[in-house]
């Protein structure tokens, strides 16, 4: 059986990593700047991530870099020693769930998203959070889920967002076949699906027909 699992706020507690960076890049930048304070960058960051061309941690790196006078890929540097113990951001539940997969001999497919400027930063926190190690195959894609030519009648997708469960669905991806971890806190656990009905879970032990 071909199973693909999303990894943000699926596998990995992606917001308590953006937390963690958000706070180093306030720190480091008010220890060059006396005069600014923690609460202006957050309020900084929160007034340009997300918009226009800054839509990826990278990209406001170097924007910040830029905008504090900050030598090139200073902040960049510190955001990815954060990044190399990814390891502690999984779920808990995660590398039992994945070796319970591998050891009932399911094809284990990462599938997640993300733009081309976010490649390295993606892609460094699959490497360093150990899940490659219990994988088949990793996909990083820029189009919606339901858009990749996949194996939709046959195979079980686990995914949080909502747009993308709704993009499977409508590729012919069938409820019983559709899974919806509802992590706490997590950015999408309060939004509802009004089109069909997914599985929805809040720990990956609740699946009990794998």
């Amino acid at each position: 059986m071909r199973i693909y699992i999303d990894f943000d706020s699926t596998l990995f507690d992606t917001d308590k990593l953006r937390r963690l960076i958000d706070e180093m890049l306030a720190n480091e930048i008010c220890k060059k700047d006396k005069n600014i304070s923690n609460a202006e960058i957050f309020a900084e960051i929160k007034k340009v991530f997300g918009k226009d061309k800054i839509k990826t941690y990278p990209q406001l790196w170097e924007y910040l870099e830029f905008k504090y006078n900050l030598r090139k890929n200073f902040l960049r540097n510190n955001a990815y020693k954060i990044i190399k113990k990814s390891k502690q951001f999984l779920y808990e539940d995660t590398m039992d769930f994945l070796k319970y997969l591998s050891q009932n001999h399911y094809e284990i497919n990462i599938l997640t998203y993300t733009i081309k400027d976010g490649y390295e930063y993606q892609m460094q926190k699959l490497l360093h959070s150990g899940i490659l190690e219990v994988s088949d195959n990793i996909i990083i894609c820029s189009v919606p889920k339901g858009k990749l030519g996949l194996d939709y009648e046959n195979s079980i997708f686990i995914d949080d967002n909502p747009k993308e469960l709704l993009s499977l669905y409508n590729a012919g991806v069938s409820e019983n076949r559709l899974i919806r971890p509802k992590r706490k806190n997590a950015g999408y656990v309060n939004i509802k699906i009004c089109e069909f009905n997914p599985i929805e879970i809040t720990t990956f032990s609740e699946i009990n027909f794998l």
